[in-house]
């Protein structure tokens, strides 16, 4: 990931800088009020409608280069990004989908893995969907889409979404396009 990171200006200016997704009471009740069209309005409206806050993520532990830890922090706060820019939810389905999407993306065997075991959890029509739809969609996507985490994603509020997507050469999974 620092490897193409580095080859890419975006990820390097990501790099240097080390943004991190916080935001104020105010910045973010701000999101939920700009254009309907807008990433910032969509992933606002997302977290919101399913119960879960940017706050509530880990920290990195065990990583001691302070670059990869930055780098996996950044990783974990924009994973909610990436379920609303795929139009993803919080449920098993979805997430194991965005896994396979992330592994595509990383390389990050922790994608893949949690595709293979955790589809052991989903009901067998679920799981038959997942494998012959959603993993092979996922890994598609993710592939052919510019590198995620290259993305300033604090740059985009205002971006309709219908337009990151196209810039970000992302669809969405077959039964939501």
């Amino acid at each position: 990931m620092r490897d193409i990171m580095l080859r890419d200006p975006e990820g390097r200016q990501i790099l240097k800088e080390r943004p991190l997704v916080q935001f104020t009471p105010s910045e973010y009740e701000g999101l939920g009020k700009k254009s309907p069209d807008s990433f910032g309005y969509a992933y606002y409206h997302s977290m919101r409608s399913q119960g879960i806050s940017w706050e509530t993520r880990t920290k990195v532990q065990y990583v001691d280069d302070e670059e990869l830890a930055y780098m996996m922090t950044r990783h974990r706060q924009i994973h909610d990004f990436y379920h609303t820019l795929l139009g993803l939810k919080i449920k098993i389905l979805d997430e194991l989908t965005l896994k396979c999407f992330e592994f595509a993306q990383t390389g990050l065997p922790v994608g893949m893995l949690a595709g293979l075991f955790g589809s052991l959890r989903l009901p067998p029509d679920q799981k038959l969907a997942f494998y012959t739809v959603y993993a092979p969609w996922a890994v598609r996507s993710g592939a052919q889409a510019r590198p995620l985490f290259n993305v300033f994603w604090e740059k985009h509020w205002d971006t309709p979404i219908v337009e990151l997507r196209r810039q970000l050469n992302v669809s969405l999974p077959p039964d939501l396009s």
